[in-house]
């Protein structure tokens, strides 16, 4: 999309990031949007090359050296934020009132830092 596009030319050592758990769909995020990735077969294999030296491709044919062949591309689709792993980990450390608080911090104030 071209929104990404403009993400990656003002941003290009890092706006965009790509998330997922072994059990979750993998997505694709930038400040503002989320995109679902699912890889599909391409029919026609994409053969990517590096470039030759111009010189030499000037005197004559050169053959270019293959360096990778691609059968598949990305497919990005929009769509809304999945929340249910922050969820389970905020159900963790879910606020049981202000005793259950002051309870916790003081129990926890003494035994994990040193007494100066």
């Amino acid at each position: 999309p071209d929104e990404l596009a403009s993400v990656l030319e003002s941003k290009p050592d890092g706006g965009l990031v790509v998330k997922g758990d072994g059990d979750e769909d993998v997505v694709l995020c930038s400040d503002d949007a989320t995109y679902t990735m699912k890889a599909l077969d391409t029919s026609n294999a994409m053969l990517l090359v590096s470039p030759n030296d111009t010189a030499a491709a000037a005197a004559g044919p050169v053959a270019d050296t293959v360096e990778s062949i691609i059968s598949y591309h990305f497919e990005l689709q929009r769509c809304l934020p999945r929340l249910d792993t922050l969820k389970g980990i905020l159900a963790l450390a879910a606020y049981d009132g202000p005793e259950s608080e002051r309870d916790h911090f003081s129990s926890s104030s003494s035994s994990s830092y040193p007494s100066a």
